[in-house]
């Protein structure tokens, strides 16, 4: 099966996605936000994602260390 990918996004797009992922108080939509930035900005597939977050059950503070990889959230990520 071939990979799904984001197309790439304006400015405008990344910015209401980061305004999203820091602003609401629902968890799914903050994941799902957080996983479109991840495929957007380093043009990840959704395998490669989840590679990064080791492929296991979710724990207390992994969108957090995962958010640390963003750019502009204080991690490792480019801007």
């Amino acid at each position: 099966m071939k990979p799904i990918r984001v197309p790439p996004l304006d400015s405008e797009q990344l910015d209401a996605l980061e305004e999203l992922y820091r602003t609401t108080r629902d968890a799914r939509l903050r994941t799902r936000a957080q996983m479109v930035l991840l495929a957007a900005e380093r043009h990840l597939t959704a395998a490669e994602i989840a590679g990064d977050r080791g492929n296991r059950p979710r724990q207390r503070g992994d969108s957090e260390a995962l958010a640390q990889t963003l750019p502009g959230r204080g991690g490792g990520g480019s801007a």
